[in-house]
């Protein structure tokens, strides 16, 4: 199976509009790969075609995440949604210093987990097909929510 993401920024600039797509497969054959294609003003068209940065575990994390299968860890388990792997990624890419501590664990519910601590707070993240549930603990506090499955609240959620 192949798992496809695809992010594309617009910008018109005064001397045209300028395209910036990135392009992700995760298969189960050869790991993820990143194909980033900027077409500017004056270009040719095709871009420039390579790696933007190098994979790291939490691609390779998402592979293994996008490879699972309905009963993974016993019968009725489920395998995280498209949605959901989808989300996080894109998150991930715009999370910045603070990818390094991000983690994915797959759930039998059929959602992913990630979770760190910072600082002696621990923050977490269940990412559904169609929402995330948030939780911040402190020593004596805890912080719990629901938010719609959005990137740029992630996003947000993932750099603290």
């Amino acid at each position: 199976m192949t798992l496809v993401l695809e992010r594309t920024t617009t910008k018109t600039t005064s001397s045209g509009p300028w395209v910036d797509s990135h392009l992700v497969r995760l298969s189960a054959a050869d790991g993820p790969k990143l194909r980033r294609t900027t077409t500017a003003p004056g270009n040719d068209g095709r871009g420039a075609i390579g790696t933007s940065r190098a994979h790291d575990a939490l691609d390779q994390r998402l592979g293994l995440l996008a490879r699972l299968r309905r009963g993974w860890d016993g019968p009725g388990s489920l395998p995280p949604s498209r949605e959901a792997t989808s989300t996080l990624y894109a998150a991930a890419e715009l999370a910045g210093a603070a990818r390094a501590r991000i983690g994915a664990s797959p759930h039998a519910d059929g959602y992913i987990l990630s979770e760190w601590e910072r600082g002696g707070t621990w923050f977490s993240a269940e990412i559904h097909g169609d929402f995330i549930n948030y939780s911040v603990e402190a020593a004596d506090s805890e912080r719990t929510w629901t938010g719609a499955l959005s990137v740029a609240e992630l996003s947000a959620f993932l750099r603290g």
